[in-house]
């Protein structure tokens, strides 16, 4: 699928690329961040958004975890293997609240974990920090050490 992409010469605000099978969910987050001032691009898959990040270039990527073909975990991996994927910033939208899931987001490069459903003014207020300012970063309480545990003695 080609990713759609509005004119970003009019908006002030960011590039935001939004990742999700559900075009639904796609058109109402494209309403809410076009209205906020803010540029909007859509891909329903993780290759369509492999090639729209590649074109637009965006400072935002809003990516759900499941999807087809390409996780979102795989998603963010790949964006952030990129040269220009470091200055994104990537947060997940998903209904994934289980154990473990904040450090896999983490672990893969992706700043925020939203679940779902996400508030609008916390989601454009998120978008509108300034660059930088939500590094990915494995949350010291869900660090694993690289070197197991001595056995008990």
């Amino acid at each position: 699928m080609s990713p759609q992409e509005t004119p970003s010469s009019s908006a002030p605000g960011k590039r935001v690329l939004i990742v999700d099978d559900d075009t639904m969910m796609v058109e109402i987050l494209a309403q809410l961040l076009e209205g906020a001032g803010h540029a909007v691009s859509t891909a329903n898959d993780g290759q369509a958004a492999l090639l729209a990040a590649q074109d637009i270039r965006p400072d935002v990527v809003l990516l759900d975890i499941d999807l087809p073909g390409m996780d979102g975990y795989e998603l963010a991996r790949r964006l952030r293997a990129d040269p220009r994927g470091g200055a994104m910033t990537i947060a997940a939208l998903t209904g994934h609240g289980r154990r473990g899931d904040k450090h896999l987001a983490f672990q893969a490069g992706i700043d925020r974990r939203f679940c779902k459903p996400v508030g609008s003014q916390e989601l454009i207020a998120f978008i509108n920090q300034p660059a930088g300012a939500t590094a990915a970063a494995v949350p010291p309480a869900a660090s694993i050490s690289a070197t197991p545990p001595a056995p008990p003695a």
